[in-house]
Parts: C-alpha cells; structure tokens; sequence
C-alpha cells in the first residue's frame, strides 16, 4: 500500500449521491487515495439517506457498518478532534466538526461540495487542504491515465464515470 497517497475525509455532501460516495470508495481500493471517516460523518450520511429516502435505516445502517469493517484503519477517532471542534473556523456550526476532524488527520483533504463553508485559508493553516469534488476527482483521474484506469471501468459499470 503506497504511503504517500493523499487522506481524504469526505463531507457528508460527497457521500450522497451514493455514486459520488462509490467512487471516493472504489480510488481508495484502488491505492488512489486513502479515505478517512468518522462516526460523526456516517451517522450523519444515514441520517441523510433515510430522510431523503435513498435508503431504509437498515440499508443505510449496513452500508455505514460495511464502511467501518472495510476501511477500520482510517478512521478518525473522535477523541483525537473533539477538542478542536469548539476552535474551527467557519459560519456553520455543523460543519466544524468535519473540520475538526481534517484537521486532526492533517496533512488532509476535505472533499465538500459546500466549499464556502470552509475557510480555506484557516484550515490550510492546519494542514487542511478543501477541494470540491469536481476539482479533486479531475485532477486525480488526469495525471495518470494508468492510474485512473484501474478505478473508470468499475466506476463506469456504477454509473460514476461516463465516457
């Protein structure tokens, strides 16, 4: 496993639609990154998922375990970011704590689609850098073509990517 790949904590935002959340997914599988999680973000992503019907509490429930056995080492414990949460910038409340924990995992990345939210000049002073998804996905999957390509056929097969 490659040790200097980019650590990317996904905003709950990032993780519905569930094809966006599958391709963060599939370029960890395939050493494109390394995903980060916290119980605080997944409870949040069901929490969002049955209220927008996406999925049953059960459906959801399964998935965020499966995220939790899959990808166990990469968590952020909420104990290395709970001091942290009070001391983040930003307007929303809400989101200082996926700050905080960025800001806990740093050198990292906070994948949102509500960059605003994000004071991107504070939090890179805390080793956080926030990309929107857009952005994040089109440079990854640019720079190597042997490299995305291990990750577009099983993300095309999902509907994620499209050629």
């Amino acid at each position: 496993m490659p040790s200097q790949l980019p650590r990317v904590l996904p905003d709950t935002n990032v993780c519905y639609p569930m094809s966006l959340l599958d391709l963060v997914l599939r370029c960890d599988e395939h050493d494109l990154h390394r995903v980060l999680w916290t119980n605080d973000v997944l409870e949040e992503v069901v929490e969002v998922w049955v209220r927008n019907g996406a999925r049953s509490e059960v459906s959801a429930r399964a998935i965020a375990d499966q995220i939790r056995v899959t990808f166990e080492d990469q968590q952020v414990m909420r104990t290395d970011y709970e001091q942290l949460i009070a001391e983040m910038p930003g307007r929303d409340e809400d989101d200082h704590v996926h700050a905080a924990a960025a800001a806990a995992a740093a050198p990292s990345i906070l994948l949102t689609a509500n960059t605003k939210d994000f004071p991107e000049a504070e939090l890179g002073a805390r080793g956080v850098t926030v990309r929107h998804p857009d952005d994040y996905f089109g440079d990854l999957l640019k720079p190597s073509q042997r490299r995305s390509t291990r990750c577009s056929p099983a993300c095309r097969a999902t509907g994620t990517i499209h050629r």
